[in-house]
């Protein structure tokens, strides 16, 4: 089967092609302004943009399609078939949907919750609109997470991984208050509650640079790639890429950004 858009904004990779056509054929791009397209079915685009689907990396959506009000769950496979969907509206044709593996203090974001979310889009993915893959986010201050994590591993349930630290005091949250008024204000946890959180993140980061090795090499040997997460210093992207992260996500300074891309990070 065979499609010619005609007449589009087309972006390529430096440029953009004004009145041009784009020859399809078994849902390949085959030509961009072919000489001739005999043979196949003329779509006028009359001007508008054609881009590339883009991929999203980091989608925290599904969670919210799994649970939109704190403790009302949707079934998985409903909330699957309407990220997909909004995904595919939205030109998104690769989506790594970002699950949080943080104990239980976070709603949906628990380890054997985030594993049944992961296994679902897992199960979905014949049926998808669009590419739908799984990003699993782990919070190294975590100390039950990597047992679980190594076994979606096993299963080929993930397709990226990266390393939440989000110990209070440090990278996003280096204001104590601001972090304790997030807890509040976002998962709707009393003051008590806050400094449980905040005292048990605290007292568990002594451990995370032994989890977060032995999960980097797990998932290297399961051809995965990790992430560091908002890395705020030249030293946090040193230890990052010592212990063998791929990618430098988000950056929260430019500092940090460059030491990124000089050890080879991408961002």
């Amino acid at each position: 089967m065979k499609t010619c858009l005609t007449h589009a904004r087309v972006v390529m990779a430096d440029e953009v092609l004004n009145d041009a056509s784009v020859l399809i054929e078994d849902g390949v791009i085959s030509a961009i302004d072919p000489e001739s397209a005999r043979d196949c079915e003329v779509i006028d685009l009359q001007g508008k943009w054609l881009m590339p689907g883009m991929i999203d990396l980091h989608c925290d959506a599904l969670e919210k399609e799994v649970e939109p009000r704190p403790n009302v769950h949707f079934p998985l496979t409903f909330a699957c078939a309407q990220a997909d969907k909004r995904n595919a509206a939205a030109g998104i044709t690769t989506v790594y949907h970002a699950l949080s593996f943080a104990h239980d203090e976070l709603g949906v974001r628990n380890n054997h919750f985030a594993a049944q979310i992961a296994r679902a889009v897992h199960a979905w993915h014949p049926h998808g609109l669009v590419d739908n893959r799984v990003h699993c986010r782990y919070e190294i201050t975590d100390e039950t997470g990597l047992p679980i994590l190594k076994e979606l591993l096993d299963e080929r349930s993930m397709h990226l991984i990266s390393m939440m630290d989000h110990t209070p005091g440090q990278g996003q949250f280096k204001d104590m208050a601001a972090y304790r008024d997030y807890l509040t204000r976002t998962y709707k946890k009393t003051a008590d509650e806050v400094e449980v959180i905040v005292e048990r993140k605290v007292e568990a980061a002594s451990g995370a640079y032994a989890r977060m090795y032995e999960l980097v090499v797990a998932a290297h040997a399961a051809g995965i790639s990790v992430a560091s997460h908002d890395d705020d210093s030249v030293e946090r992207v040193a230890t990052m890429s010592g212990i063998g992260a791929d990618i430098s996500e988000f950056p929260i300074s430019l500092e940090a950004a460059r030491a990124a891309r000089q050890a080879g990070m991408s961002t």
